[in-house]
């Protein structure tokens, strides 16, 4: 049952249910023993703080935002941010190789009036781009679309200004890998978004008592959508842990699942199978 969510309609309307909420919220797994909470309430105070400096910066409703965020607090927090601001986000893997370097370009061309978000992680591979394809002058104009999130977190101000929007306004573009062709960009509005997590939720019969462990990146539908907005609908407490912390040690997700007692876990196949490679018996008993 998702409770008290009944006239929420767009995603901006879904976070400020939460604010001053400080018992529920998300539970960033950065390494094994690095953890830090974050409660709803608390993330839509730091998503204001953060609107305002992206508005400062000259960001504006119906602009888009791609996100070459790796640190998932910070991917999270700049989302809520361009959701508040009606500013569009549009998640983007990060690699550091050429056919990222074309994909990130072909996008760029793709969007109307296009910035880019990014933590130092992210930043630094597109100026290792630019450092090795100095010749391709698409790539240096880049340079003046980045936001760097990481440097405006800890110079909090003031809150932005929240746009009023529809449930049909796009909250999100969605790109495919392109590693078929060119990119395509999956258009989807506030009401797409809920009506996918409101379906899911029942359908699993998720409730605000139950809590969800994830791995899965949030560039990816399962993980943003299914695993992160589904659990923020319900309510749900919800712990987070990056896919290469995952990869490099996926028995630590079965550990985690363990000591939280989660009661929601998605994985593709691949997931569960990595896992099982690298687990031993005797590991059920420590």
């Amino acid at each position: 049952m998702i409770a008290n969510k009944r006239d929420v309609s767009t995603l901006v309307d879904l976070i400020q249910t939460y604010e001053g909420v400080k018992e529920k919220g998300t539970t960033f797994i950065f390494e094994e023993d690095i953890e830090e909470f974050l409660s709803y309430g608390e993330l839509y105070e730091q998503a204001r703080k953060l609107l305002y400096h992206l508005q400062k910066k000259g960001l504006k409703a119906k602009d888009e935002a791609v996100f070459q965020i790796m640190n998932i607090k910070s991917f999270i927090v700049s989302f809520w941010a361009c959701v508040l601001g009606g500013i569009v986000p549009v998640p983007v893997s990060i690699e550091n190789n050429e056919e990222h370097k074309i994909k990130l370009q072909k996008i760029m061309d793709l969007l109307s009036n296009p910035y880019i978000i990014a933590d130092e992680t992210g930043s630094k591979v597109i100026e290792d781009h630019i450092i090795k394809y100095p010749e391709e002058l698409q790539l240096s104009s880049l340079v003046d679309k980045i936001i760097r999130v990481d440097e405006l977190q800890d110079l909090y101000e003031d809150n932005g200004r929240i746009f009023e929007s529809s449930s049909e306004d796009i909250a999100m573009i969605q790109f495919s890998s392109g590693s078929t062709g060119n990119p395509k960009g999956v258009l989807l509005s506030h009401k797409n978004i809920l009506a996918n997590s409101q379906a899911l939720a029942s359908r699993l019969n998720w409730t605000n008592k139950d809590k969800l462990l994830n791995w899965i990146t949030l560039t990816h539908n399962m993980g943003m959508i299914a695993c992160y907005l589904t659990s923020v609908l319900v309510g749900m407490n919800q712990y987070h842990m990056p896919t290469s912390l995952f990869i490099a040690n996926p028995v630590l997700w079965f550990q985690k699942i363990n000591t939280y007692r989660i009661d929601a876990v998605m994985s593709p196949n691949f997931g569960i199978k990595h896992f099982l490679m690298n687990f031993q018996d005797k590991m059920a008993n420590d």
